[in-house]
């Protein structure tokens, strides 16, 4: 090991060891014991930062014996994955387990003695609608059961992949948690007819700062709905958007409702149906941190398109 190296500050050596992948990380540490005490804190803080769970018995053993490790210090987001299970939930003793399992791994990883502050809920692709009521069975149950304890920390939520219609089931874990969302991202597609679950949702979220909404499809999707969605939370500030139709006038309107709070725009596989250089004349004006603008498109009034070359260039 070169004395260039053995000579790097702890800040710098916890930096390093941070950035590189974890396969490279185990290299280096293992590669001169003089950096290893350093670098092990950095190690374990970027390994443990998530701790990841899934509803079915020896992930909860797993997720169990972790928290009791010194290591469970790092972690600061628990992340749920609603995936399928080999033994379904909605069997009473797997669903028992399930939810005991689940508010045992809350209750620890919520205490005032750690720094964990995240919940995320992720939809797992693969998991059929009519699984996910048993999944938030547990869910919700061990939420509300950990939420309802006086010495918890205060937690905000995180909910990812989640479909129009399984937001029907988010409502069932009650507006005290629906207050405690920060971040939504919801997968829409052409069948989807009813958006009234979504409506909800997003009325009872009223701290939601984060709203990303992506069509998955290979065409675009109108979206009528869209200014009307943005529109349920004024104080949103990042907001993405992918896979849609959408006029000038229709992005602007949206953002109008938000303006005051917005920071952050994001806008993937778009079509401007009109304007995207009034768009971009439009959003120059606003206070804004970061704008990131891949695979636009723009439609004439003939009905021709084309890609927009190099969109961010027009900020």
């Amino acid at each position: 090991m070169g004395a260039s190296l053995l000579s790097l500050s702890p800040e710098l050596v916890c930096r390093v060891i941070k950035d590189l992948p974890i396969e490279d990380a185990r290299n280096l540490l293992s590669s001169c014991r003089q950096i290893q005490s350093n670098g092990k804190y950095a190690f374990d803080e970027k390994c443990f930062h998530v701790l990841p769970v899934k509803l079915e018995s020896q992930n909860l053993r797993t997720a169990k014996d972790i928290i009791k490790k010194e290591q469970f210090r790092f972690v600061r987001k628990i992340f749920i994955r609603l995936d399928r299970v080999h033994v379904p939930l909605y069997l009473e003793r797997p669903q028992e387990i399930a939810r005991h399992g689940l508010y045992k791994i809350l209750k620890r990883g919520l205490h005032p003695s750690t720094k964990c502050d995240t919940i995320i809920i992720d939809y797992g692709p693969e998991t059929e609608e009519n699984e996910y009521r048993h999944h938030i069975k547990a869910v919700a149950w061990a939420i509300k059961k950990t939420s309802s304890r006086q010495e918890v920390n205060s937690f905000k939520a995180q909910i990812q992949n989640i479909t129009v219609p399984s937001c029907r089931g988010l409502i069932k874990f009650g507006r005290s948690f629906l207050h405690q969302v920060h971040s939504i991202e919801v997968k829409v597609n052409s069948l989807d007819q009813d958006f009234d679950p979504l409506y909800k949702v997003l009325s009872l979220a009223t701290n939601l700062r984060e709203l990303s909404i992506r069509n998955d499809e290979s065409e675009f999707l109108d979206s009528d709905v869209i200014s009307e969605l943005i529109g349920l939370n004024s104080e949103l500030e990042s907001l993405r958007l992918s896979g849609f139709e959408i006029s000038r006038e229709q992005l602007q309107d949206a953002i109008f409702l938000v303006e005051p709070y917005i920071k952050n725009i994001n806008l993937q596989r778009m079509m401007f149906v009109d304007g995207f250089s009034s768009f971009i004349n439009y959003i120059s004006t606003l206070s804004l941190d970061e704008v990131f603008l891949e695979d636009i498109w723009e439609r004439d009034f003939e009905g021709g398109e084309c890609a927009i070359q190099d969109p961010m260039s027009y900020l």
